[in-house]
Parts: structure tokens; C-alpha cells; sequence
């Protein structure tokens, strides 16, 4: 194909003239690799100037090189001005008025451009002028739009708009990007020129088609704000995308923000970053701050607070206001540097007056907590207003806590319920939610729980995590509307998802419990950890609790102390006293009862009723617990703390204080009413003793029918103790109609309970054939089972069918010995007289004697005459009549018969008579 580089030319030309620089490239290009001098010179103008193609001033050089080499005078002034400016060549001054000068010998504009450039640099601003002027009026543009901006901002002559928009002007109609650009910004401030928001957006468009980069950096802005056309993200991500790939810092910058926010264009962490970090090293402040913030976050790179602090200094350090706010939080929380609260202050009151609405309000709480400035109300609220006035929703959350409480101002509850109206009204939801907490508590308005949960559900209106947490407690314990669990489910549900603690936990436990959702231990597990490592004390308890009761995770004692412990370092209480028993058991630590008592009476002196109860318990342990002396007058102290809470199980073991006499005066009758308190709290122990009281007619009457009616209170919770005392009232009809087969029944019962007492009630109802079918077999299996569990009435029983010899079992004192001794030793009394008499029987005097003197502590008769029968024997003691006579006549006093027969054969004994 023939290509003809003057039609070329003259084509591409037509297309440049009308500022179609990318139609006008490849006609002009084509006359230019043809040797027309024109097109070379043409060419490397565009690639000076970014004209249709990316600036290249290698290329732009080589074409300037190629007209000048045939004499074309303005390709020569082109080329001293790539030389001056270090452009495409390393810079050579020499060279440029050199070319410079070559170039003036044609009268070429470009070298009296250069020229004046040249004075420009070397501050020479009356010579610059005079060259720009010669250049101007010769019609180039670049000239014409230095001009314009010398006399825009008056350097060298005097400011005038007028003559800026006059010289810009012409620069704009040679289609001078530059020289458009900054006409536009005149007719948008309407200096020098009617201001002329659509002449202005033409002017911008022009500019922008020919690539210039300040044109799409201004077009950019106007239409990320939408000032005198529609708002459109799109449109101004795809401007400052063009400038910032020419180098535009702000462009750079403006182009990282919208990949931050995904406006316009899709987030990407990734490429905000490079954006921001290239237009950071430009100097431009708010990337450098959006840079400081990505390290902050860590986004897309290493969360980085050092490097974050280095960057928002960089920033502050322009007074980039959201700088001087972030390094205040920064010094206020000691992230990256060192905590200090006047270094936090003096940056808040930087932002603020560089017009930081949020900076007030922080200087508003600084004065409100004492940080960094000695603690002022009237100061906070002084802060606050001027931030709340603005529209800042905390400030006017906290001017309402402030009237609330009288603080900086006279309580006034009905302007502290506008100004949290107006904060909730503005999206602010906390000021929601403490509306809802002023109903709910009943706070200086009437309590209303159908009013609080009215404003609760406002502020999940909003999606705010606590105003959903609210209603889902609301719904969850029937609190000012309808109990109903599967809402509080949803509720608590979207509050986790915002990330809040309260509801972690709170959701947690409805999995633990299986109540509104199905039980799921594991799910439990894992809401009540998020909570826990977002420091709420209660769910680190909770947590505790499943690690040390094994519950949806493997039992572990460590990690529960550890858990128990971070609850109790931010003074949980319940923390206090889950870690004290911890301690006291050496459960995930070293046992440690000294730190358990410490710990508890921590707690107890907080007011921590369990705790109260559990140190009086410990101060009734002694040395073998403790380490000291049982003292049941502290003891006593601790428990009536507890129970005047009122707490059920102190209750319990302050009246078992009462009816012992221990630490206080025995008073049964108090006992009594203290059992009953605590039986009304379903405690089954305080029944099962209020049962026995009635039987034995302690602290009142016998009342075996009201025996009856607590034991039966306490055996439907199980309790061991009482279904055999049930079975006792049954089977001697007190208290109710005689009834062996219920009395076997209840024996039963406590023995599957593994109650000892009743398992030897029962072998006795085998035995005896009461209730049941007699059966020895079953009877001796359940006395072992029962004396093998420690039961001292079983192991006196199984020594006696030893000491005897008992259908199937062998007479064998040695066994019998063994199995009295067990329960002789914790005073069982006929225990001892066996022991005496098998001792008797083996000639162990001394033991013999040992042991019937223990029995005869308690009153047993036997013994008494087997004493008295080893004194007129003289066996182990010498023969004493008169002590043996003494000794038969207190068996015969305690009912024993065979005392009479042993004083009577006495009597008649020769050497007794003797003796008389």
C-alpha cells in the first residue's frame, strides 16, 4: 500500500488541531518514519507531552534530534529544553543555550520558551517574563499559559486574574492541556473570569482527552463529590487512575481510596496499598496516613504498629487532621509507642484545630477521665458541645450522660433525654440502648420493661451488636415482652455476628443447655472462647466451667485455672471463687488452701455470698485442712454473712452451728427456723434435717407426721438419708400407717443411693423377712457390701457373725476382732465390749480392759458387768469385791439382767462372805 507523508500529515494535523491526538498519532507518525521534517518534529512533541501516547522523551529526543538535524529551529528550542530539564539526557545547561540559540536564529518560540525557562530557574524573573512574552505573542501556548500563572499568583508582576484568564485563554484554544486545565479552575472560583461550572467541566474533559494529568486529577474530584454533576465513582476512579499513571501523587492517592472503599471499582486491599505507598513517597499526606492506617489494620500487609506510627507522624506532620487523631489514639492506648496521655492530648487538640470534629470529643473525654489534663467536667461538656453541636453523635451520647448524672452540669433528665434522641437519631445506637438501660433500671424514669425493650429494638434496628443483645435478652428471660427462646436464638445470633461479647456468651449457654436451639456442647465451647478472648469475665467463667467439668472439650484443670484466673484478674467474683477452689483442690495448680482462703475471703469481703459460706466452712476444717485450729466463732461469723444474702446451703450449715453449739450458743429453736429457710430454696439436706428435728421433737414438738412430710421432701431429690428414714417411719408405722413392703422399698432405694444405712436396713428386712421374702444369703451379701463401704452398725453385724458363727460363716475371732476394731475405733461401743471380751478370751487382759472401759464411756451394760467380772476375778486387776459389786449394780441400773445373776452368785461366794 502507497502511503503519501504530506496527505499524512495533513491528515493527522487536522485531527491534532481539533485535539484528537490519538486519530492524529499513527497519520503523523507514518509522515515522521518518512522523513518529513514536520511530522518528526510533531511526534516528538507528542511524546514530550503525552499528546495520544505515553510520554517517551527518549522517542521525543530522537524525532527533535531528527528535525534539527534538518534545520527546524523549534525542534532545536525542544531540544534544549529536554537538556535543560534532564529530560531523555542527563542535564546539560551548556547544551541547552546552545540549542537554544541555534534555535533563535529561525525565530523559533520553542527556544525563546527555552530562553525564558532558562531565566525562570536562574530566579531571573523580570528576563523570564520578557521571554515568555515574545514567545506568547508569537502564539505558544506554553508560553502563553506561564504567563497566566505568574500573573494568577503574581510572581514577577503584579496578581491580576483578568490578564491570568486572558493569557490562559489563548493557551486553552491552541489546545493547551495545561493552559485548559487552568482556565477551568478559574471559571470554577469565578477569578478573572464568570464563574462557569459547565465551561469549567468542558474545559477539564478537553484537557483530560489529550491525557493531561492535572485535567483527569480535578475531573476525578468533581466527580467523587459531585459538584455540577452527578456523583459517579466509577467516572472518578477511571480520572485519577489515568493521572496517577502519570505520576500524580494526589491522583495516586485518590485511586488508592477507592480500592480501599471498593468505590467505583472493587475493593482490593492489595493494590490500594501500592496506590497509597507510591503516592506516600510523593509526600501526599493522605496517603501517608491511609498507609499508617493499612499497618495498623494489617491490611494485605503485617499488622505493623511501629511503622503505623511512623507513617501517621509523617502525615501529621502536613496537619493531615485524621493524623493528629489517629497518633492521639495511639498515645492514649500505647500502641507502637509508649502510653502517654499528654502526647495523646496535645495531638487531639492538633486535630481539632485543624478541624477535626472527632478530635473534639476526644479532648471532651480526656478532660472527663483525667487523662493527659487534670479531670474536669465543665471541661468535658464544654468539648463535647462543640463536637455535638457539629453533629458528632458520641459527644451528644456523652453531653447526655453527663446531665444524667450532674457532672460539668445541673442534672436535668429531660435535656439528657433529647440529646440521646438526637445521637440515636443520627445512627448513633449506644445512645438507643442507653435510653433502653434508663427504663430498664429504673433510672431516674419510672422502670418500664416493655419501654426498654422498645428502644433496645431501635438500636438493632441500626444492626448495633448491643441493641440486638438486648432484645435477644429480652426475649430470652421474658423481660418487656414474650419469653420466647428461638427469638432470642436470632437475636443473640446477629449480635455475634457484629462481634459482642455479652451475646457470645449468652448464646453460648443456650447451646450448653440445649434451650431455644439444639444442645451442642461443642458450639458452646466455641461462642463462649470468642467471648472469653474478648476479656468478658463471665464467659471466661463459663468457659472455666466446661474445661473443668469436661463439657464439649476433654476435662482440663489447666486451662480452666488459666481462664478462672483472667476472670479474677479483672475482678470477677465468681472468678475470685472458682480460682480459690481451684486452689483449695490443686486443681490445675499446687494445692494451696492458705491462697483458697485468701482468695475466698477476697470475695466474701466483696460480698460474695458462696464465697462468705465456703471461707466459714475452711475455718471449721483445723490443722488437717488448714493448717490451724479449728475457729467456729469466725466460721459462724462468715456463714450469717452468707446467710442473710439469703443463701440456701449457709443457711444449712449455720444452723448445724446452731444445733451443735459450735461458735455460738446451741439454740435448736434457731436451728430449726434457719432449716426451714433454707428447705423453702429446695435444698434437700435442710429437709431431711427438719425431718429429723421433728422425729426427735428438737427445737419443738415430736411431730412424727411432720417428720414424715420433709424426709419424703428430701428422698424426691434423692437424698440418701432421708428415703432411709423413710423407710424407718414405715416400717414402725410413725408418722404413717405401717407398712413393711414400702419400708423394704425405701430401704431399697437409699441402697441404690449407696447409702450404708439403708443398705443394712435392707440386709435386716432380708433377715427378718419383712416387706420382702426372708433370705439369709441376700441379707449376709448386703451386711458385707455395707460394712466394706465403712458402715460402722454393718462391720459390729459381720464381727458378730464371726464372734458367733452365723449359718454359713464360720465362728473366727480373729476376723471378728478385725471387722470390731473398724468401727470400735470411731467409737462404735458394742464394737469395744466384743473387742474386750475376745481379748478376755485370749488373755489380753490389759487390751480386755482397754476396751471395756471405752464401752462403759458409753453406758454399754455388758460391759460394766464383764469389768466387774474381771475384778472379782482378779484378771488384768487386782481382785477388788466391793468395785465388782459396784461395777454389776450400774449394769443392772442400765437393765442388764445378767448383772443380778453375776451380784448374786458373788454373794454367795465363801471368800465373799469371808470378806464381809
Amino acid at each position: 500500500m502507497h502511503f503519501d507523508k504530506f496527505e499524512d500529515y495533513e491528515i493527522g494535523i487536522s485531527h491534532y488541531d481539533q485535539q484528537e491526538f490519538e486519530v492524529a498519532l499513527p497519520y503523523i507518525e507514518r509522515a515522521a518514519n518518512a522523513g518529513l521534517t514536520e511530522g518528526e518534529f510533531r511526534l516528538g512533541y507528542m511524546y514530550d507531552h503525552s499528546q495520544g501516547v505515553e510520554t517517551n522523551h527518549l522517542k521525543a529526543m530522537d524525532f527533535y534530534t531528527k528535525a534539527a538535524q534538518k534545520s527546524h529551529h523549534g525542534a532545536m528550542g525542544m531540544l534544549g529544553l529536554l537538556y535543560l530539564n534532564g529530560n531523555g539526557v542527563a542535564k546539560n545547561v551548556a547544551q541547552a543555550e546552545e540549542w537554544f540559540q541555534k534555535g533563535l536564529e529561525g525565530n523559533a518560540t520553542e527556544a525563546q520558551l527555552g530562553i525564558g525557562f532558562k531565566h525562570y530557574l536562574d530566579d531571573n524573573l523580570e528576563e523570564a517574563i520578557e521571554w515568555f512574552l515574545k514567545a506568547a505573542e508569537e502564539g505558544n501556548a506554553v508560553a502563553q499559559n506561564y504567563l497566566g500563572v505568574f500573573y494568577e499568583i503574581g510572581l514577577g508582576v503584579e496578581q491580576d486574574y483578568f490578564k491570568s484568564g486572558q493569557w490562559y485563554q489563548r493557551a486553552a484554544k491552541l489546545g493547551l492541556g495545561d493552559g485548559q486545565t487552568n482556565l477551568a479552575l478559574l471559571h470554577c472560583f469565578g477569578l478573572g473570569v464568570d464563574r462557569d461550572y459547565d465551561r469549567a467541566l468542558f474545559l477539564f474533559e478537553a484537557a483530560a482527552k489529550q491525557g493531561n494529568p492535572a485535567a483527569n486529577t480535578h475531573l476525578g474530584k468533581i466527580y467523587k463529590d459531585g459538584n455540577a454533576v452527578t456523583l459517579d465513582h466509577f467516572k472518578s476512579f477511571e480520572h485519577c487512575r489515568r493521572a496517577a499513571a502519570k505520576g500524580v501523587g494526589n491522583a495516586k492517592y485518590w485511586a488508592g481510596w477507592y480500592y480501599y472503599f471498593g468505590s467505583g471499582v472493587e475493593k482490593n486491599y492489595t493494590k490500594a496499598f501500592e496506590y497509597f505507598q507510591d503516592a506516600a513517597n510523593y509526600g501526599v499526606a493522605g496517603a501517608q496516613y491511609y498507609v499508617g492506617l493499612m499497618y495498623s489494620k494489617g491490611h494485605e500487609v503485617l499488622e505493623d504498629p511501629y511503622l503505623a506510627f511512623y507513617w501517621f507522624s509523617k502525615a501529621a506532620e502536613q496537619d493531615f487532621k485524621l493524623a493528629h487523631l489517629r497518633l492521639g489514639a495511639i498515645y492514649r492506648n500505647g500502641v507502637g509507642v509508649k502510653k502517654d496521655d499528654a502526647k495523646a492530648y496535645e495531638c487531639f487538640k492538633n486535630a481539632a484545630f485543624h478541624g477535626s470534629i472527632e478530635a473534639y470529643f476526644w479532648l471532651g473525654m480526656s478532660h472527663a477521665t483525667g487523662r493527659g489534663v487534670p479531670q474536669c467536667h465543665h471541661s468535658a461538656f464544654s468539648f463535647y458541645l462543640i463536637a455535638a453541636e457539629k453533629g458528632y453523635a458520641a459527644a451528644q451520647n456523652n453531653i447526655a450522660i453527663l446531665y444524667l448524672d450532674g457532672k460539668g452540669v445541673i442534672p436535668d433528665y429531660s435535656v439528657a433525654m433529647c440529646w440521646l434522641k438526637k445521637a440515636g437519631d443520627s445512627g448513633f445506637a449506644k445512645s438507643y440502648c442507653n435510653i433502653g438501660h434508663l427504663y430498664k433500671n429504673g433510672k431516674v424514669v419510672p422502670p418500664d420493661l416493655r419501654k426498654a425493650h422498645k428502644w433496645y429494638q431501635k438500636a438493632a434496628a441500626l444492626n448495633n451488636g448491643e441493641g440486638l443483645f438486648w432484645v435477644g435478652w429480652g426475649f430470652c428471660n421474658g423481660k418487656g415482652v414474650e419469653l420466647n427462646l428461638e427469638q432470642a436464638v436470632i437475636y443473640y445470633t446477629r449480635a455475634v455476628e457484629k462481634g459482642f461479647s455479652l451475646a457470645q456468651n449468652n448464646l453460648g449457654m443456650l447451646y450448653k443447655n440445649g434451650k431455644g436451639v439444639k444442645k451442642d456442647l461443642l458450639k458452646a465451647v466455641e461462642l463462649l472462647t470468642k467471648s472469653a478472648n474478648q476479656g468478658y469475665g463471665i464467659a471466661q467463667v463459663n468457659l472455666a466451667n466446661m474445661y473443668k467439668d469436661g463439657e464439649g472439650v476433654a476435662i482440663n484443670y489447666k486451662i480452666a485455672f488459666q481462664y478462672y484466673d483472667l476472670a479474677a484478674g479483672q475482678g470477677n467474683l465468681e472468678g475470685v471463687a472458682w480460682l480459690a477452689w481451684m486452689y483449695y483442690n490443686g486443681h490445675g495448680c499446687e494445692k494451696d488452701v492458705q491462697k483458697a482462703m485468701e482468695l475466698y475471703e477476697m470475695a466474701a469481703k466483696r460480698g460474695h455470698y458462696v464465697s462468705q459460706n465456703n471461707l466459714g466452712m475452711l475455718y471449721q476444717g483445723g490443722v488437717s485442712v488448714t493448717g490451724r485450729s479449728p475457729d467456729f466463732k469466725k466460721s459462724f461469723e462468715w456463714l450469717e454473712k452468707s446467710a442473710n444474702h439469703p443463701y440456701g446451703v449457709a443457711q444449712l450449715n449455720l444452723a448445724l452451728l446452731y444445733k451443735d453449739g459450735k461458735g455460738v450458743a446451741k439454740n435448736e429453736e434457731k436451728a430449726k427456723e434457719l432449716f426451714m429457710e433454707a428447705a423453702k430454696g429446695g435444698l434437700s439436706d435442710a429437709s431431711f434435717w427438719l425431718g429429723v428435728f421433728y422425729s426427735r421433737g428438737l427445737g419443738g414438738e415430736q411431730d412424727y407426721e411432720k417428720a414424715f412430710k420433709y424426709y419424703e421432701k428430701a428422698a424426691n431429690h434423692g437424698h440418701g438419708t432421708a428415703l432411709n428414714n423413710l423407710g424407718m417411719l414405715y416400717e414402725t408405722g410413725k408418722g404413717v400407717e405401717q407398712d413393711h413392703e414400702r419400708a423394704f422399698y425405701y430401704f431399697r432405694r437409699s441402697y441404690e443411693r449407696g447409702f450404708r444405712s439403708g443398705t443394712c436396713n435392707l440386709a435386716r428386712m432380708f433377715m427378718e423377712g419383712k416387706g420382702v421374702e426372708k433370705s439369709i444369703a441376700k441379707a449376709t451379701k448386703l451386711y458385707f457390701q455395707a460394712a466394706e463401704a465403712g458402715d460402722f452398725e454393718a462391720q459390729f453385724i459381720v464381727g458378730t457373725f464371726y464372734f458367733k458363727g452365723y449359718h454359713d460363716i464360720p465362728k473366727n475371732e480373729d476376723k471378728a476382732y478385725e471387722w470390731y476394731e473398724k468401727c470400735a475405733l470411731y467409737g462404735h461401743a458394742l464394737s469395744q465390749n466384743n473387742l474386750g471380751t475376745i481379748c478376755q478370751r485370749q488373755k489380753n487382759y490389759s487390751r480386755a480392759k482397754f476396751w471395756y472401759e471405752r464401752a462403759m464411756t458409753k453406758n454399754v451394760p455388758a460391759a460394766f458387768t464383764n469389768m466387774g467380772c474381771m475384778y472379782r476375778d482378779g484378771l488384768g486387776v487386782p481382785k477388788d469385791y466391793e468395785k465388782a459389786i459396784e461395777l454389776f449394780s450400774k449394769s443392772l441400773q442400765l437393765g442388764y439382767k445378767e448383772a443380778l445373776v453375776q451380784i448374786e452368785q458373788l454373794v454367795e461366794r465363801k471368800d465373799y462372805q469371808v470378806g464381809k
